[in-house]
Order: structure tokens, then sequence, then C-alpha cells
């Protein structure tokens, strides 16, 4: 028993997903973050989908809205959820109507202002715990705290993080306990650390990456997924891995997205999804304008129960499906219509052994819904 993918073109490329395609969205997209009410895309764009709107837009599943009129006037660079509330840094002056100075709240009705805002800061990357926000960007103090470029909030005071990073931070993300920064520098701390470390609360350690680009290596935007760290920008290869746009680091090497995209600048990812935003035509070859899915490869694990076989895989790959063929010459895919079981957290099937060669495979269909 074998579990096999069938791919075309670049390998990898048949998890990239042209749901969003054309018009998608108007101009550039920044950031992206995932709520439990729906995807939020913020950047410089008027238009998302067909729908006008002003550098933020909402993503329900179904369609794309336009929140409370949007940010006119300027651009959405950071979006951060706590709950049911959207936080929204950038470079603005209004937010909905309301006076707003580069960062604003969103409750799902109404826009808010923070105090006086944040006067004269572009806001580019937030991160949130249970009881800290960690802002980082280009700066030296936080308050009255002297800072290199990265910075946590307690509620009360500001903290340094060692001491620092030595260039601009374009993204912060948590892995656990673990904080991983990307952006333009060279150092962390003590260590030396190209464009992108971890804080594990005490110390900053490189993660020994060697990003190459062609045409201006920048590394934009962090995403994670379980233990996963995705990685957004301008590169053509990681430690010697061909990835284009977009990497992914599983805690011991990196991995590229099929033939990936040309720039990705904003990222977002579910357990089975993962959103890519920027500048670009297409994603994996495929038509995408601006704004592109990625479906996060699912493994299928097989193995014999008595006179069964049984069929399990994470259970955030639950838009996918089982199918079998007898051989791989000429192969004939059948789908199982067995509805999968959930075990802990995975999802399960059975059917019988089969007398002959059986040949399995996982697979994402398209459009989503659609027969095999």
């Amino acid at each position: 028993m074998t579990f096999t993918l069938s791919a075309a073109g670049t390998f990898g490329d048949e998890h990239w997903d042209a749901e969003f395609g054309v018009p998608g969205m108007s101009h550039q997209v920044l950031v992206l973050e995932w709520t439990d009410s729906g995807l939020y895309a913020g950047g410089t764009f008027t238009n998302a989908g067909g729908l006008a709107v002003a550098a933020i837009a909402k993503w329900n599943g179904q369609q794309w809205e336009n929140p409370g009129g949007g940010i006119p006037q300027g651009s959405v660079e950071a979006i951060v959820r706590e709950g049911l509330i959207v936080y929204a840094g950038g470079r603005f002056t209004t937010a909905g109507g309301l006076s707003a100075t580069n960062i604003a709240r969103w409750d799902g009705t109404n826009w808010w202002a923070l105090g006086l805002g944040l006067n004269g800061i572009t806001v580019r990357a937030l991160a949130t715990t249970s009881t800290d926000l960690y802002a980082a960007g280009q700066f030296m103090f936080a308050g009255n705290e002297p800072v290199k470029n990265i910075a946590r909030w307690d509620g009360t005071s500001w903290w340094p993080l060692g001491e620092g990073v030595s260039g601009q931070v374009h993204d912060l993300a948590f892995i656990g306990d673990n904080l991983y920064a990307c952006g333009q520098f060279l150092r962390a701390g003590s260590v030396q650390a190209a464009n992108i470390a971890r804080w594990d609360g005490t110390n900053w350690h490189s993660l020994g990456a060697g990003f190459y680009s062609s045409f201006g290596l920048e590394l934009r935007k962090l995403a994670t997924s379980g233990g996963d760290l995705y990685v957004g920008g301008t590169f053509d290869q990681v430690s010697g891995v061909p990835a284009s746009g977009v990497a992914r680091w599983d805690g011991q090497r990196w991995w590229g997205l099929g033939s990936g995209v040309l720039d990705a600048a904003a990222l977002a990812a579910t357990g089975s999804e993962l959103y890519v935003g920027s500048n670009f035509d297409t994603a994996g070859d495929k038509p995408s304008h601006n704004i592109a899915l990625w479906h996060i490869p699912h493994s299928l694990e097989v193995s014999r129960t008595g006179g069964q076989v049984r069929l399990s895989w994470l259970a955030t790959g639950s838009n996918y499906v089982v199918e079998a063929a007898a051989n791989l010459e000429d192969p004939i895919w059948e789908r199982l219509d067995q509805v999968p079981a959930l075990e802990g957290d995975r999802l399960t099937i059975f059917e019988p052994v089969s007398p002959t060669q059986r040949l399995y495979r996982l697979r994402k269909p398209w459009p989503p819904g659609s027969a095999p």
C-alpha cells in the first residue's frame, strides 16, 4: 500500500489554488490575518474582488466585505486580533471617518482610535500573547526605555528583548513560547543572524538560514501552522533549497512551496491553508492577482488492522478526500465515500483489505466541493 501524489508542472504546484484568481486585489496586499469570522487583508488596494474598499477588506469565506468604510487615504501594514477585536496599523490619519493616527481598533461594527495614536510612525509588526503585546519596527525607545527595534509591553511598562536586533524588523510570529522575528538585520543580541532570528524569552538564536535573491533580498512576513514557520519576501532560495517568495521551516530544514510567487509581502495560515498576498499575477503558475491560496499538504498514514485498512491524516485537513487506484501506469482514481471519524487530532476511515494491490492518495478537490 502506497501514498502517492500526482503533480503537473513544478512539484508542489498542485497545492496552489486559484480560488481568488482574477480580479483579486487592485493593488498590493501587505498583511493578512486569519480570525474566527474570516480573513482580513490590508495593503494599498481600493478594490477587492470587484468590491470597492479602502486599504482593508474581510473575506467571509464566500465574498469580500468592506469593514466600516476601511482606511481611506492610507495603507494598512499590520493587523492583529485579540478575541473578536481587530487592530490595524500602518500609515493613515482616519479609519471609517474617525480621526486615528496610524493605529485603530475595529470591533466588528465600528472603528475606534487608540488615544492619540502613534504620530510619525508607520506600524509594521504586532504580535500578542495572553498577557503581553510585542511591537517591532525601527526605533530606539519604547516609552522612556532604550531598546533596539523590538520591545514588549506588559500592560504597564515597556521592556527590551535582550540587546534587540541590529536593524529594522518587519514581522513577528510565535511558535509556542518562541518568538520569531524577520526583517533587515545581521545580528540579534550577540548572535549573527541574517534577517531572521528566534527569541526564547531570555536569549536570541540564529536559524542558520542563508536566503538568496537575484533581485533584492527582503524578508517581509511570517506565519505559523502547527510547528511550521512560513517566511515570505523576495528571494529565490534558502540554504540551497529553491524557494520563490515563500518558504517553510519545519524546525530542522527549509522547504520551497512549488514554484511559489514572485513576492510574498503578506501571509496568514490556518491549519490547512496558507494565504499569500503581495504584488503578483501568478502563484504556482496559476492566475492569481495579488492574493493566492496554498493548501498545506497533509500526509496520509496507511496501516492494516485485522481485515481492514486504516487511513488517517491530521484533522486540520478537513477538506481533503481519500482516493484509491489499482496501479500507477494508467491510474483510475476512485473516491472513498466513507465519512471520516475524528480520533484525537486525526481523521480516520477504514475499508476492507483488497486481495489485489491498492494505492491510496490524499487530495484536495478543485473547485472546492467538486467531484473528483
